[in-house]
Parts: C-alpha cells; sequence; structure tokens
C-alpha cells in the first residue's frame, strides 16, 4: 500500500538526511556562530541597561549572587536585597548579576533618583506622561534599584516607589536591590519624614518578600 504523502514528515527526514551528510566541523562552527550572536546579543542588552561602566565587565563575588542571577534569567521571580555600609561592593555585585541575566534577559540598572528624575522630567512643559517614564522600569524584565533608602522618602518619592514595586511583585519580575540599611533599619528611614507604618510595610513587603537577602561586608 501506498504510504500517504506527509509534507511535514517528508521534510524533517529531508533536514535528518542534510544533516547526517555535514562534517563534524561544520557543526562546530554552526555551534560557535550561535554562540558569537548570543554573547552579541548579550552585550547590547548590557550596554542599554544603563549600568555604570565602571561594572560593565565583571563577575559576581558571591555564590548567592551567581545562583539568583541564574534563577533569574531562568524566570525566578524572587528579588535580591544586597545591603551593607557605602564602599562595600554592592553596586558592583548587582552589576555582575545583571549582567548574567542578560544572557536571556533584558535588564535595566538605575538608582531610585534616576526613576524620580524620569517620572518629574515629563511634568510641566516636559514630555511625556507618568506613566510612560515609569513603564521602562516597570516593565523591564530583570532591574536593579541601586541605593534604596537614599533618596528623601517624601509622601510623593513612597508612593511611586510602591507603584514601581507593586507593578513588578504582581508580575513576577525579579529585582535586585542595594542600600546602605539592614532590614530592620530600612523600615525606620523610610518613615523619616512621616509616612505611615502601613505604607512601609507594603513596600517593605514588596522588597523582601521570597527574597534573598545578602549582607555585604567589602571583603
Amino acid at each position: 500500500m501506498k504510504r500517504p504523502f506527509s509534507a511535514s514528515g517528508d521534510v524533517v527526514a529531508m533536514a535528518m538526511a542534510i544533516r547526517d551528510s555535514l562534517p563534524p566541523e561544520a557543526f562546530a562552527a554552526a555551534d560557535e556562530e550561535a554562540a558569537r550572536r548570543k554573547a552579541d546579543v548579550t552585550a547590547r542588552r548590557i550596554l542599554r541597561s544603563d549600568m555604570p561602566r565602571r561594572f560593565a565587565n565583571c563577575a559576581p563575588s558571591m555564590p548567592e549572587t551567581a545562583a539568583w542571577a541564574e534563577g533569574a534569567a531562568n524566570g525566578k521571580p524572587s528579588n535580591l536585597v544586597l545591603y551593607g555600609e557605602a564602599g562595600c561592593g554592592k553596586t558592583r555585585e548587582a552589576c555582575a548579576a545583571l549582567q548574567i541575566a542578560a544572557k536571556s534577559k533584558p535588564v535595566l540598572f538605575a538608582t531610585f533618583g534616576d526613576v524620580l528624575r524620569a517620572v518629574r522630567s515629563t511634568y510641566g512643559a516636559g514630555d511625556g506622561t507618568e506613566e510612560t517614564a515609569l513603564s521602562r522600569y516597570r516593565s523591564v524584565s530583570v532591574l536593579c534599584v541601586d541605593d534604596l533608602g537614599k533618596e528623601r522618602p517624601t509622601a510623593d518619592a513612597l508612593e511611586k516607589l510602591f507603584a514601581l514595586l507593586d507593578f513588578r511583585y504582581g508580575r513576577m519580575k525579579p529585582t535586585v536591590f542595594t542600600t546602605q540599611y539592614t532590614p530592620q533599619t530600612l523600615p525606620r528611614r523610610l518613615m523619616a519624614e512621616g509616612a505611615d507604618y502601613e505604607q512601609v510595610d507594603a513596600i517593605m513587603r514588596r522588597v523582601y518578600q521570597g527574597a534573598k537577602a545578602v549582607a555585604m561586608d567589602g571583603r
């Protein structure tokens, strides 16, 4: 009995025959080209991320950072919080994490001051809207918020911070934070200008719930 024609089956069989006829060096060349293209994509993501150029070519110094970054690259939605005194290497470590995640995801680096300035640039005669300014930080696959707590915790600043974190939290987008404040002192910092406990508690939950918190001492 004649076999029914199957376009998809015949194409697959032909592709396999062609593959089997290729010499091993052809596979090696194809693998090298694929690796080169992947490296180019990663490099472009890092270039567009706004991370400090000083830290744009570094590796994590701690296994916790590398493990979190690999998880973020594979879609794991947990946050990473790096906390410690100024100069202990938090920003460098966060940038190293972004570089690993950039192998498979778009990444973005910003201080919270950068976020506020982007939003405030739309006020008055500025271009765009507040929503447009925030959308860049809300929607990116992996975000770094550097120096959390450094900006004055005004009512407006905390409102914008909650809006950003709540959006990302609800959509399970991983974020890496750096801060000089411990999990115990950050709430006091955020309430320094009169914010109520409920608002700050909501922010803290969106930072720390399910997160990996790592104390850094700069050694």
